[in-house]
């Protein structure tokens, strides 16, 4: 055998190595994984507990529908994490009453919201407020998925179970990722889990650029309470809606993913109040 027939045999053999290392490092962490949660910059999304979560929240600006640029981002966001309050418009809006859609999605009355909603909305359009009248025309659904509805199905509300999970389930990390006019946008970083068990944090840290690829930011965006284009709260806390209505008696109630500084907590109120939409994909 020549010498040019040798040296291409032991490149073969440092590569194939190289490979089968590089392999069964991968191997090991996936193995330490409770989910097989890849994650890459290019994607759309990214996963955690095995859930495909969109990279930025849902947003109106101008006439246009779109998922924000960044995971930490929403309109007139503050620095800090003391609780401001801020204004929003129609043509630049990203808290939204809880079943609505169409002529419908851009309200902030107090008496519009899907209600005595009996079933699950995710993926689901409606003509009329009890969400019992589903449609697959876009132009003419006024309730149900807002997500889904913007999006012309591409995205959709994450269910009840979808954010139990990432609740019960997902590391967190609270904190802070600090954007490139200097402010301090404060939230929750939630990471894949581990079989190992997962970390509980709320003692704020900053967030990295690195951490972001991996995980799921949710900034705490605040809420809109009254009828009107005051958010309350930016900054301190934040309201994820899911899919799911909450039969509270008289009520008009739906579930949300509340996050404090100090907390992370499951809970249902007014589907009239404006707040964030996470959204997520098949």
């Amino acid at each position: 055998m020549n010498l040019k027939n040798l040296l291409i045999m032991a490149a073969m053999s440092v590569m194939t190595f190289g490979f089968a290392a590089c392999s069964s490092d991968d191997d090991d962490d996936k193995d330490g994984m409770l989910y097989d949660d890849v994650n890459s910059e290019y994607n759309d999304y990214v996963s955690v507990c095995g859930i495909k979560w969109a990279r930025g929240n849902l947003q109106h600006l101008g006439e246009d529908w779109r998922i924000a640029d960044h995971q930490w981002e929403y309109f007139n966001y503050v620095d800090g994490n003391t609780g401001s309050s801020i204004s929003q418009s129609s043509s630049q809006m990203d808290h939204f009453n809880w079943g609505v859609c169409g002529a419908n999605a851009l309200t902030t009355s107090s008496s519009v919201c899907a209600k005595n909603v009996s079933q699950d909305i995710s993926g689901k359009m409606f003509t009329d407020e009890a969400c019992t009248a589903e449609t697959s025309d876009f132009a003419a659904a006024l309730y149900g998925d807002i997500a889904y509805w913007a999006t012309q199905g591409v995205w959709r509300l994450p269910t009840q179970a979808e954010l139990q999970k990432l609740y019960n389930e997902a590391s967190y990390q609270y904190g802070y990722y600090t954007t490139e006019d200097g402010k301090n946008v404060y939230g929750y970083l939630f990471t894949p889990p581990m079989k190992s068990g997962r970390v509980e944090n709320t003692s704020a840290r900053q967030i990295t650029d690195e951490e972001l690829v991996g995980g799921l930011f949710l900034p705490a965006t605040g809420y809109r309470i009254y009828p009107g284009s005051t958010i309350s709260k930016s900054g301190e806390v934040g309201y994820y809606w899911t899919s799911q209505y909450r039969s509270a008696g008289d009520n008009d109630y739906a579930y949300y993913l509340e996050l404090q500084p100090t907390r992370i907590r499951w809970a249902g109120n007014a589907s009239y109040y404006g707040r964030s939409v996470r959204p997520v994909k098949n």
